[in-house]
């Protein structure tokens, strides 16, 4: 993943992307015919990251453990 430079200096919440990932790998369909992209970037203004995913929604979600 290549950040801007501004972006380098600055800290993220432990664990937030982890949290985030871990989520669209399950309410999502994730095969080798139908992959499940997952982008990180920097927003054009960098100011922020951007978590992005391709929508695939499962039939049935597993039940939360919360």
């Amino acid at each position: 993943m290549r950040l801007p430079a501004t972006l380098q200096s600055c800290y993220t919440v432990p664990a937030a992307l982890q949290m985030l990932l871990e989520n669209a790998l399950k309410h999502n369909v994730s095969s080798r015919n139908r992959p499940l992209l997952i982008e990180v970037f920097a927003s054009p203004d960098h100011e922020y990251l951007v978590v992005r995913n391709t929508l695939q929604p499962k039939s049935a979600v597993e039940r939360s453990t919360n």
